[in-house]
């Protein structure tokens, strides 16, 4: 082959390869759109950044310093004492010791109204105490630890001085030997349960509290419980009122049947009193009628014994 021929043959290739070169550089030219399975994910990398933001947060959180909280405590409600019937205590010599435990259950009950802490109402009480009241208490915290002061305390040391031992004896006493008597059952239960405070060592379970309620019913009312073997003293309250009405039901009736009036009967209704003005006109009315049957008789008998002319 020529030479000439050669170099044409060449350049035919040469010019094949350029073409599909240059269409190559066309398509690179062009911004190429990727399929979808191709594109980056954005959540993904949108929740890796919220989660590097939340480790954050939680790492300052720690570090940052524990706040103390504050206890909010609000100051004893002296000025409302007198609102709801507290009054001073004075503690003169020779006071009654019932006195005394009145005073003691009407301030703890105003302490229970307005809601008082055990602290709030020592603050309380002791604001009610005056003259030789308070010179007593100051003598008697004078030795004592302050986180020894409490409400218990103070309840202790008052029964102890204006109560006494002897007062409590007595009223344990009284509660031992209490009766029903001619009390209703809601009168025998508020004088039980309020002498129960000084012998609890005799009641300690409801059970205890039961059998000793009980043994100062009635007959009428004991004999029907007895057997019945109650434990709880709610129970047996509710017992005793519904025998107690069922009892007083069949007494009046039986009271109005016996105030019936029989027919053939006379009445027993009294008789109206005489006014003085009415009896003063029947006792003379009466001396009159005696005076004129006096004087019939005496006639009478003077002209019988006259003789008539012969």
């Amino acid at each position: 082959m020529s030479d000439k021929s050669i170099e044409d043959t060449d350049q035919e290739l040469y010019s094949e390869d350029d073409e599909p070169y240059n269409v190559n550089e066309s398509e690179s030219a062009t911004p190429s759109v990727n399929p979808v399975g191709n594109q980056p994910n954005v959540g993904s990398d949108n929740t890796e950044v919220f989660r590097i933001i939340a480790d954050a947060l939680q790492k300052a959180v720690r570090t940052m310093p524990a706040m103390s909280s504050i206890p909010i405590t609000r100051r004893a409600p002296i000025k409302e004492l007198r609102k709801y019937g507290a009054t001073e205590f004075l503690g003169v010599k020779g006071i009654d010791s019932t006195f005394a435990e009145n005073w003691l259950k009407t301030t703890k009950r105003v302490l229970k109204q307005l809601e008082c802490t055990p602290q709030e109402s020592l603050v309380c009480v002791v604001s009610l105490l005056q003259e030789e009241a308070l010179v007593w208490w100051e003598s008697v915290i004078q030795n004592v630890l302050e986180e020894q002061i409490s409400w218990d305390f103070f309840q202790k040391e008052f029964q102890n001085k204006y109560l006494g031992e002897m007062y409590i004896e007595d009223k344990r006493q009284e509660f031992l030997t209490l009766k029903q008597g001619e009390m209703l059952i809601v009168d025998y239960e508020r004088e039980f349960l309020r002498l129960s405070r000084y012998a609890t060592e005799f009641v300690p379970t409801e059970a205890d509290r039961c059998k000793r309620f009980l043994r100062g019913l009635r007959d009428e009312f004991r004999l029907q419980l007895m057997p019945l073997r109650i434990t709880e003293f709610a129970d047996l309250m509710e017992r005793a009122k519904m025998i107690e009405q069922i009892l007083g039901r069949d007494k009046n009736s039986e009271v109005a049947h016996s105030t019936e009036k029989r027919p053939g009967m006379v009445s027993s209704s009294p008789q109206p009193k005489r006014s003085k003005e009415s009896r003063g006109n029947w006792r003379f009315s009466s001396r009159s009628e005696r005076s004129d049957r006096g004087r019939k008789r005496q006639t009478t008998v003077s002209t019988g014994s006259i003789r008539s002319p012969v």
